[in-house]
Order: C-alpha cells, then structure tokens, then sequence
C-alpha cells in the first residue's frame, strides 16, 4: 500500500485506480447498485461495523477479503485487466485492518464520495494508482462509498434482473412480477409486464408492446443510440439469446416507450441483467441514507 495517506476533495475524479497494497476490511451491503457496464449510475456500498462485504455478480465482482500481508501479495501478482477497475475499501474488522477488494466492470473515469453517519465528507482518505482506487473507512460508522462517472453519463432510472426462473411477467418501471400459472389464463395485471420468462420453455419474450434490437456498434449503447436504432431491427425477442455469446447486449424499449439496455447473464446463461435510463417520465431515483435496521448483513 502507499506510505502515506493523501486527503482529497471527496468527488475526486479517478483518471487512474488506486492503491497498491493496504490491508483492511470491510463490510458493504450493496445498498443500491445500477448498471456496471459502460455508462455508469451510482453503485453505493454501505459499510457498517465488523461486517464483510456482499456485492451483486455481474456488477461489481468480488476478489476477496486481505490482511495487509495478503494484500501487499494479491498486488503483486495479480494486475487490473482492461477496461475495469478495482475498488479496495478498507476497513477495522476484529481489531485487524482488512481491505476488500471489488472490480468493477469499466474503464471510464469515475469519481467517488463517502457518507458517514449521514454527512457528505468533503475529505477523506483516499489512495490511487494504477486503475486502483481505495478508500479507509472510519471506525464504528455507517459510511456510504458511491462511485459514479466522472464525465456524467447517462443516468440510470431503474436496474435490475429478469431470472429465466421466473414463471412470470416482470415490468421493467416497477419491478413487479406478475407469476403464471401453467394451464391458466394470464393474470389481466400482467398486461403491465414487459418480460415474460417460462422456466419450462427456456423462453424469454418481451410482452405487451416491448420490444429488443441487438446493439452490434462499439461499446456499450447509450439512450441516443438506442433511440435511433432502425424499426425494423425491432422484435418482442432477445435476438441470439441462446447463442451463449458473452458479448451480447440489446437495447429495450418498454411497453411504455421508456429505453434502456441489456445484457444476459453470462454466470449460468440464464436471464438478463437491465436498466432502464433517465428520460421523460422516469426521472432519476433519490439516494437517501440507508437505516440501519433495513440493511442486510452480509
């Protein structure tokens, strides 16, 4: 880890990542976490007292939990790969500092900023280097790490997953599920739904007027190139979504007009992780702190 500790402004702009080797621990709940692709919405870790981390797979992967000694290690020998960076958060955990380690599935210049018991830090201690960035938590807090983009993306309205499991109709603004029963006639609330998963088909269809348009362009789409992909690439199916393909990614339209994104679930090639973005009708959510009793420990 560096030597020494260098406070900064606490919406540092992250150019580069952040630290070599410190130890800490750390105990986050993914409090509220959007997409992880390209195009970034705050992902927020909530760290509380003597609890290890928990994170959502696809989004920001976690590497593990070190000890300075194994950490100093892990650093050595393991290097950023392209286009994603690591997020180490360091914490006291049983008397012990341990840092957890999170890669995060970009290479987009982010920014961070921390809350601790409800109060936006103007500085705090925070190491870079090399597409690493680290944050030290204090002790016996409750502190909110948010990582964002610094260039200020496209917001992130809505995110979530539509599991092939899920015998049901999701839609995409609220995230309610309607469920199906096999045989019967589908419940009339459905007809909100915008996906419809059957676990006994395998199929995953957009309902209701919703539809998909496999994105071949560079990177990730944004809104604006959703917006102009062409009618007729169009259609209520996930084009190629049995093709196994860990590239794919398709722009969505809701039965509501609203446009967003998504990509299968390349951990088992079952389901696809979404998000719908900020535009007319679907304003932004607000990020307000997260009571202690409705975190989960992880």
């Amino acid at each position: 880890m560096s030597g020494r500790t260098r406070i900064f402004a606490a919406s540092t702009a992250l150019a580069t990542g952040l630290v070599a080797g410190c130890d800490t621990g750390s105990q986050c709940t993914v409090a509220t976490i959007a997409e992880a692709y390209e195009i970034y919405s705050p992902i927020v870790f909530t760290v509380l007292p003597e609890v290890l981390p928990k994170t959502v797979p696809g989004l920001a992967v976690n590497l593990g939990v070190f000890t300075v000694d194994t950490l100093a290690k892990y650093l050595i020998e393991h290097k950023v790969k392209p286009n994603r960076t690591w997020l180490l958060i360091e914490q006291a955990i049983q008397g012990q500092r341990k840092t957890t380690v999170f890669e995060i599935g970009t290479g987009r210049e982010l920014k961070v900023t921390m809350n601790v018991n409800g109060q936006e830090l103007q500085r705090f201690a925070f190491y870079v280097k090399e597409r690493q960035f680290r944050v030290v938590i204090p002790e016996n807090s409750m502190t909110r790490v948010s990582v964002t983009d610094a260039s200020a993306g496209d917001g992130v309205a809505r995110h979530g997953k539509v599991d092939q499991n899920l015998h049901g109709t999701r839609d995409l603004e609220t995230a309610k599920v309607f469920r199906h029963e096999l045989g019967q006639a589908d419940p009339p609330e459905a007809r909100a739904g915008d996906i419809r998963a059957k676990s006994f088909t395998g199929s995953m269809d957009l309902v209701n007027g919703a539809q998909a348009a496999r994105f071949t362009g560079k990177g990730r789409p944004t809104i604006a190139a959703c917006r102009s992909m062409p009618g007729a690439a169009w259609s209520n199916k996930f084009q190629d979504y049995d093709s196994k393909d860990k590239n794919l990614v398709w722009c969505i339209k809701t039965g509501s007009g609203h446009y967003g994104m998504a990509t299968p679930d390349t951990s088992d090639g079952k389901g696809v992780f979404y998000l719908l973005w900020v535009q007319p009708g679907l304003p932004a959510p607000s990020v307000a702190p997260t009571p202690k009793k409705d975190v989960k420990i992880c």
